[in-house]
């Protein structure tokens, strides 16, 4: 080629290159542009009484924590008392909000809602004398295992029973949140409590069939 003809072509050829570049870089600014923020929940904390909780990790200052952050809640009783339970919270259900409970001092909670996280404590003197079997399953029906717990003085023998069955329209609710009155039932040891859960009505147990038609 003459190098006349090259002359003309390069500042074209030059022009043609700078504008690939930047349509380039104006595409992958786009792009960026596009990506969608990382999805987050609030977490919230309860002020925890007699007695304290931490959580790894840390829970930023704002509260936003990125979704599926599995959290390990960790509950310390102060003197004299003892661990009732680590919970949280949540809006939905029947009654507007769901409560999750372990009474272990350490939980997992992966964040996959908004949610409140907090830990209770009760006097020592109140559970010392008392001996908790939970989760005991005496039917599956369905998806769900019935359990009951068992409260009784300890060393008790040949002491009447006293059933309770938890609040809930049979649609929620479990065993767990009638343990404050098994307590108070047993504290003097006169008895031994067990209680007990049930099925739902529907299909809130999470079978594939109603339970329940009305």
């Amino acid at each position: 080629m003459h190098k006349s003809t090259w002359k003309l072509l390069l500042p074209i050829l030059a022009s043609a290159i700078l504008l690939l570049v930047s349509t380039s870089n104006a595409t992958s600014a786009l792009s960026l542009s596009k990506v969608k923020p990382a999805e987050t929940y609030t977490v919230t904390l309860v002020p925890a009484e007699n007695g304290s909780y931490t959580i790894t990790p840390k829970i930023p200052e704002d509260g936003k924590v990125p979704a599926g952050t599995i959290l390990t809640v960790q509950a310390k009783p102060a003197s004299a008392y003892s661990l009732d339970a680590v919970y949280y919270t949540v809006k939905g259900g029947m009654w507007g909000t769901t409560s999750y409970e372990s009474f272990s001092p350490t939980m997992k909670i992966t964040v996959t809602k908004d949610k409140k996280i907090g830990a209770t404590f009760v006097p020592r003197s109140l559970v010392k004398d008392i001996k908790v079997t939970q989760d005991v399953v005496y039917a599956k029906p369905g998806i769900k295992p019935l359990k009951y717990d068992v409260y009784s003085p300890k060393n008790a023998k040949n002491l009447p029973i006293v059933v309770i069955i938890h609040g809930g329209g049979w649609s929620s609710n479990n065993e767990d949140i009638m343990r404050g009155l098994a307590r108070e039932l047993v504290k003097d040891g006169k008895y031994v409590v067990f209680s007990i859960d049930y099925r739902w009505m529907n299909k809130l147990d999470g079978d594939p069939q109603p339970t329940c038609t009305n």
